[in-house]
C-alpha cells in the first residue's frame, strides 16, 4: 500500500512504510526559545488504524516533546534555517522516524513521521 499525507513533508519515508503522520508547522517562539506549533487541521495521517494508532502513541508518548528540543536546539545553532531547505532529522529510535524541512519558507516547517519496519 502506497502511503500519502496531505499536510506535511511528502513522500519522505521508505516503501514498505505501515503508518505516517504528517503537518506544516509555523515557526514561532516561546519565551525566546524557537518551537514548532502544529495546527489541528494541518496534520494528516494514512495507513491502517493499529499502525497509525501506535505511532501517533509515540509521538504523544515523548517523540514529539524530543522532536521539539531538537528542533529548538538546531535553530539556535543555524542547522534549521527559515530560508534554507534542508532536511533533518529531529527523533529516532528503534520504531519512529520524525524528520522536518523548512523548505526556505521563511515561516513552515513542514515534518513527517513514520513508523520504522519498512526500512
Amino acid at each position: 500500500m502506497e502511503l500519502s499525507i496531505t499536510w506535511g513533508l511528502k513522500n519522505s519515508w521508505p516503501e514498505g512504510t505501515t503508518a505516517v503522520w504528517g503537518a506544516r508547522a509555523i515557526q514561532a517562539e516561546r519565551e525566546y526559545l524557537p518551537y514548532m506549533d502544529f495546527l489541528y487541521d494541518r496534520q494528516s495521517t494514512d495507513g491502517e488504524k493499529e499502525p497509525v494508532g501506535k505511532l501517533l502513541s509515540l509521538l504523544n508518548g515523548g517523540a514529539l516533546a524530543q522532536a521539539q528540543e531538537v528542533y529548538s536546539d538546531l535553530v539556535a545553532i543555524g542547522e534549521i534555517d527559515r530560508a534554507e531547505a534542508n532536511q533533518v532529522t529531529l527523533y529516532e529510535d528503534d520504531e519512529v522516524k520524525f524528520v522536518a524541512n523548512t523548505r526556505g519558507s521563511y515561516g513552515y516547517v513542514y515534518v513527517a513521521a513514520w513508523l520504522k519496519g519498512g526500512e
